[in-house]
This record gives structure tokens, C-alpha cells and sequence, in this order.
């Protein structure tokens, strides 16, 4: 009898934390994509202050890159942790290190890899934007034993929600450390375009 006690004792502690460990899920709602860097900056400042946010900051580069690759990559350096810049002409003195050129490469190949991460989106389409304000869906955020924390959020193109690991800075602002999951091609590509070359 003792041993069953022990064990149920044990699953009710378990059970207890597992809230601490894991979120609910939580849609995360901004006005527009950024058409410019003082438009993310405001979105960073006023989101960023919890992990899903920060993690839907680096998105929003993401879909800003596909659009524009020059932007893209000034909204990448704000959106990543200090320790993934390096010195640079990008933005304010700093650049993403090398090691994010090969995600970067993904967008390139699929300009539309940020999108597939906004609610409502579809291959059919080309995952274009759908109108009205995007929304993105966290499904859980771990808070790890060092301090980070582990974003899942959800896409359009694939079974199951991606991780980034986000760090809070002196600040206050949580910031990306490691995201090579969001840039894994789609599972769905858009219809190939028709061309008529007569």
C-alpha cells in the first residue's frame, strides 16, 4: 500500500508542475506587417515583453524579408539575440552572424516561409496574407532551467508547431537564439503558375 501512496503522491506533484512547464495556447494579434523598421520597433516594444511575443517579432521579419530582402535582414538584427550579431552595416552597427545566412537562404527559395505562420493562410493560395490584422497561434512556451524559453507556434504548412528559443535581455525584451525549425521548407507547396510562352 505504501508504494501505491508514494507513486500516486509522486504523479500529483507531477501534475502540479507540468502548469509551470507548459502554456495554453495563445493567438498573438498585430495591426499589420511592418512596412518599415519604426513600425516593427514599435510592434518589438510593445509585444516583446513576453517570449511569444518576441517570438512573433522574428516571424514578422521573416514575412518582411520575403518581401524585401534588405529590410528583411534589418528587422532579422533586431529581432535576434545579442550573441547572434555580429558588427555590421545592417542596422544601428550590427548584422545577423554568418551562421543565419543558410536559414536566411530558405527565404529565399520560398518568399512566402513567413507566412505560413499566420493564421489563415493556404497553399492553394500561395499563402498569401489573408486581409485584416495577422494573427499567429503559440501552442506552448517551456520555460527552460537556464532562463530561455521555448516558443512553439503553429503553421499552415505542416502537422506539428515549430520551435525558437527566445532570451530575455538587460531590457527586458525577449529575443531569438535559435530558430532553425521555422525555416524548414513547407510541407505543402502552392500550385506551380501557368505560363504561356507562345
Amino acid at each position: 500500500m505504501r508504494r501505491n501512496t508514494t507513486a500516486v503522491v509522486a504523479i500529483a506533484v507531477l501534475l502540479t508542475a507540468a502548469p509551470a512547464l507548459f502554456s495554453q495556447a495563445k493567438t498573438v494579434t498585430v495591426d499589420a506587417v511592418p512596412a518599415a523598421m519604426e513600425n516593427l520597433l514599435a510592434i518589438r516594444d510593445r509585444i516583446a515583453v513576453t517570449p511569444e511575443g518576441g517570438a512573433v517579432v522574428f516571424l514578422l521579419s521573416m514575412i518582411m524579408y520575403g518581401g524585401d530582402r534588405d529590410l528583411g535582414l534589418q528587422a532579422f538584427t533586431l529581432a535576434l539575440d545579442m550573441h547572434e550579431l555580429s558588427a555590421g552595416t545592417v542596422y544601428k552597427g550590427y548584422q545577423p552572424t554568418r551562421d543565419w545566412s543558410d536559414r536566411f537562404a530558405q527565404i529565399d527559395l520560398f518568399p512566402f516561409l513567413g507566412n505560413i505562420y499566420v493564421n489563415g493562410t493556404k497553399a492553394a493560395d500561395g499563402y498569401a496574407l489573408p486581409a485584416g490584422s495577422p494573427a499567429f497561434t503559440v501552442t506552448e512556451v517551456r520555460l527552460q532551467k537556464d532562463g530561455t524559453a521555448k516558443v512553439f507556434v503553429a503553421t499552415t504548412s505542416g502537422n506539428m508547431p515549430r520551435p525558437l528559443t527566445l532570451a530575455k535581455n538587460d531590457k527586458g525584451l525577449w529575443k531569438v537564439t535559435e530558430a532553425s525549425s521555422v525555416f524548414v521548407g513547407p510541407s505543402a507547396l502552392p500550385p506551380a503558375k501557368e505560363t504561356d510562352d507562345l
